[in-house]
């Protein structure tokens, strides 16, 4: 596997605080605090910390527009099993519960991830964007397509949301 070498405190260009807590105590106090159906969440890893807050406090279900996950595989080879993904299989159980509740979920396969290749165009675009995420985004993509990994998985559920 290949990761940029980076940190995420140079990406990250937050004008608040970081957040006290942990992230299922943050999970409850935002989506009990927002409007009906107003939040989209992207998941990028397994789904446990939304399962606890969904367990603890299951009215927060009101606030979530949607969960969009990467997970599973059609065609492709999973990373997991032939057709499951490490987002769900590490923690099975807590992504049966949140498939089970009332939330709407769109699931990317990692198949769709293979059909949305990085181009040239869209690397310029990123770098056309007047700050340090921008900039890092694009030399992370293309790393990748120097050592041939093209496809954009996680990124893609990101993409999804916007």
């Amino acid at each position: 596997m290949l990761h940029a070498p980076i940190y995420f405190a140079e990406v990250f260009e937050s004008r608040q605080p970081w957040a006290l807590g942990n992230a299922v105590k943050y999970l409850i106090g935002t989506l009990a605090s927002t409007k009906p159906k107003s939040m989209t969440i992207a998941r990028l890893e397994p789904q446990t910390n939304l399962a606890l807050a969904l367990i603890q406090h299951p009215e927060i279900a009101q606030g979530i527009r949607e969960v969009v996950m990467m997970s599973g595989a059609h065609l492709n080879c999973g990373n997991i099993t032939t057709i499951a993904r490490f987002n769900v299989c590490a923690d099975p159980h807590v992504s049966d519960m949140v498939f089970k509740s009332s939330v709407p979920i769109t699931v990317i396969p990692l198949d769709v991830t293979h059909k949305m290749l990085p181009s040239s165009e869209r690397i310029a675009c990123l770098r056309k964007i007047d700050n340090q995420a921008g900039k890092i985004a694009a030399d992370i993509i293309d790393m990748y397509v120097e050592h041939d990994i093209i496809s954009s998985m996680d990124c893609l559920a990101v993409r999804y949301t916007m």
